[in-house]
């Protein structure tokens, strides 16, 4: 049960994710159009603007998320502010004599994590479905029902021949797929004219008082009242077969089971709701036009016959998946019957190639309302590195009270590409002259230009050979630091209290799998009451995993205790450095 309203509380967020969005995007489409219509619906024939209302079905169908170049959306971004670097912290890890306290463990407690209740974004998920399934049995029912109505009904063979003038005055044929052995039975067949057996339309008498209407999607069905079938004359059932013939022409029944379909899923959307009866009213008076220009010399039949219609036939169709009628409503009619009264016949019922480039480019702009990519923005880096810095001190023995050891790391921004970082370590060790020569004897150690200290770099073998002699050597090593820093980065170590002081700095930088370390050390010690200050500096290209020895004496470790350091340095690819040293 738990699993279930998790997933219920997942797929509730989705469902707003994706309802939001549509809602104000179609919402905008919706209004626009209606404002369009309102100033235009004048000077803009029925096909024209029936066929923008369908552009709302399409926005309907695709995903909110869509975004294409041609939506002004794509390009509507905000003009981000300069993003200014934050202060980087600046972290000191200081090594003291003091011991560390005991702190005895402390039990952890149980956590038991409370049951998931649904969230309210489940709960609209849980009733928006609820109502659509309630909805579409709805419609399968009333679907069922009109299907039983046309089981039914009685065949009219009687108005063949109306049904043929009507296929003949609607221009498009839609042919049986049975064939018929004796060509002479069907009159027609020769000419190359259609009419009502040539083609897969049925037309049926109903009992009763219903509009006339067409449903069907496979097999389409006239459905004709008894009364409108007994009362009309030749002339006035042509006009009421050939609207329902155009409206197969065109075909209206399959995007009346879309609206259908797309009216049960946004059931909540109320504009969804006015567009659907806005295309069903504009859908008749494209029809209506079609069947005015169809009819040319009889048109001014068409309105009376319309407002005979609405005499006989009190009822609208059934509404379902996938019927058609003549009359929406009472309303929708008495305004289609005195635009007709004030008919002015358009040189075309459909649309023509500009007005169809025209759709397009509207359905190119409106439909696509998702973001584009946003540009990108470049922080703006530092140049020095904070002045203001975190510090963090964690106490621990070093060996020595008189001693202090502080690691300075200053992480500056990385840039665009991912660099590799590096791993830096340092071994300090104090040794007299004899162990000094004991222990590096045969190599050759470097002045530095300022003659403070040697140096001497090592391929990763012997640094990691000498590195392991010096620590089962005995000798004292009093601190062992160890930071990560991004390629190109400075870290800085300290030993000593400013007084008697020696400050490393070391920035390595990863060029082709080698490491070219640049290494500053200062030296701060007292002399005869006075504190003397001495730099050394040096680059050394260094082998992954290699290393450098740097003495503070010279080369020969003549002085009573000499300094040594041991700096390594080890490639870590395609990581960051981490936020603690």
């Amino acid at each position: 049960m738990n699993s279930l309203i998790e997933s219920l509380n997942q797929w509730g967020e989705n469902f707003l994710s994706f309802a939001w969005p549509m809602l104000w995007q179609s919402s905008l489409l919706i209004v626009a159009l209606l404002a369009f219509e309102f100033l235009f619906r004048r000077r803009l024939r029925a096909s024209i603007r029936y066929a923008l209302w369908l552009v709302v079905l399409v926005k309907l169908c695709v995903p909110p998320t869509l975004a294409l170049p041609t939506s002004p959306a794509w390009w509507w971004h905000a003009t981000p502010p300069p993003v200014a670097a934050k202060p980087l912290p600046h972290f000191t890890v200081t090594y003291t004599d003091a011991p560390l306290p005991e702190m005895p463990p402390a039990p952890l407690p149980v956590f038991v994590s409370p049951p998931p209740v649904m969230t309210f974004a489940s709960w609209l998920l849980v009733v928006s479905a609820a109502v659509s399934f309630t909805l579409f049995g709805w419609m399968l029912v009333r679907w069922w029902q009109v299907a039983r109505m046309v089981r039914r009904a009685t065949t009219a063979e009687q108005f063949s021949e109306a049904l043929d003038d009507a296929w003949r005055l609607a221009g498009t044929p839609i042919f049986r797929s049975a064939r018929f052995t004796n060509a002479d039975e069907l009159p027609g067949l020769k000419t190359g004219v259609p009419n009502a057996r040539q083609t897969s339309v049925r037309l049926k008498i109903v009992a009763g008082r219903i509009s006339p209407a067409v449903c069907g999607l496979f097999r389409p069905t006239i459905l004709l009242p008894q009364s409108l079938a007994e009362n009309f004359s030749d002339e006035q059932l042509r006009a009421v077969l050939l609207h329902e013939l155009i409206h197969l022409r065109r075909r209206d029944v399959w995007v009346n089971c879309l609206q259908a379909l797309l009216q049960i899923f946004y059931w909540w959307h109320p504009l969804v709701w006015v567009a659907n009866a806005r295309i069903r009213r504009v859908r008749e008076e494209a029809v209506d036009d079609a069947v005015m220009l169809a009819l040319r010399d009889e048109a001014e039949t068409y309105a009376p016959t319309l407002l005979e219609v609405a005499k006989l036939a009190l009822n609208r169709p059934l509404a379902s998946l996938g019927l058609v009628g003549i009359m929406e409503s009472r309303s929708a009619l008495r305004q289609r019957i005195e635009r007709l009264m004030d008919f002015h016949a358009p040189r075309h019922a459909g649309l023509t190639l500009v007005s169809l480039l025209g759709i397009l480019a509207f359905t190119a702009v409106a439909v696509p309302m998702g973001e584009g990519p946003a540009p990108q923005t470049n922080e703006v880096r530092p140049s020095a590195p904070p002045q203001n810095s975190d510090s963090v001190t964690i106490d621990g023995s070093t060996g020595r009270g008189e001693n202090r050891f502080s690691l300075h790391r200053v992480v500056l921004l990385p840039p665009l590409t991912n660099p590799p970082t590096i791993l830096v370590t340092a071994h300090f060790f104090h040794m007299s002259g004899v162990d000094f020569q004991k222990q590096f004897s045969g190599w050759k150690f470097k002045h530095d230009a300022a003659n403070v200290g040697s140096w001497v770099a090592a391929w990763p073998q012997p640094f990691s050979s000498i590195l392991s002699q010096l620590k089962s050597s005995g000798l004292q090593q009093f601190s062992a630091p160890r930071a990560v820093t991004i390629s190109g980065n400075a870290v800085t170590m300290s030993i000593g209290n400013g007084t008697n002081e020696i400050k490393f700095n070391c920035t390595p930088e990863a060029t082709n799998g080698l490491v070219n370390l640049t290494l500053a050390y200062r030296v701060v010690e007292p002399r005869d009451g006075n504190l003397v200050t001495n730099q050394f500096h040096t680059v050394a290209l260094l082998q992954n995993h290699g290393g450098i020895f740097v003495s503070s004496a010279d080369e020969l470790g003549e002085g009573a205790s000499n300094l040594v350091a041991i700096v390594g340095v080890e490639i870590v690819k395609n990581s960051a450095p981490p936020q603690n040293p």
